[in-house]
């Protein structure tokens, strides 16, 4: 009887090894690798484009407030342009371009290593 109720079910009457559904619900090494993804690369991208947005946004506003003094006189003010300011400027420009360049790199570097590593795998 329990055959019959079983064959209309659709279910299997052999018996289950538990061994092998245990490994089969254990992912192995790459299936793990895989799920994990990129996430470092990822998030060293994205503080890249942090630092480099951040480092244009502080160029910009000591560009008017560093470049730019205001020389007051007895009988007038006016605003002159100051040369450390500008180059003080300028490295700010040119070093969030710099770590956001060498972040880029890095994570480029990795994501091609990754990706010939997976290649060589499977050969």
């Amino acid at each position: 009887m329990e055959e019959k109720v079983n064959e209309i079910l659709g279910m299997e009457s052999e018996e289950v090894n538990l061994e092998e559904e245990a490994m089969k619900a254990v992912p192995d090494k790459s299936t793990i690798e895989k799920r994990s993804g990129n996430g470092a690369e990822n998030t060293l991208i994205t503080i890249a484009n942090i630092i480099l947005l951040v480092g244009i946004i502080v160029t910009i506003i000591c560009f008017f407030t560093i470049c730019y003094v205001k020389e007051d006189d007895k009988w007038y003010s006016e605003k002159v342009f100051n040369p450390s300011g500008f180059a003080t400027t300028l490295m700010i420009l040119l070093s969030s371009l710099i770590s956001w360049s060498v972040m880029r790199v890095l994570a480029n570097i990795s994501l091609t290593l990754k990706e010939i590593n997976g290649k060589i795998k499977k050969e």
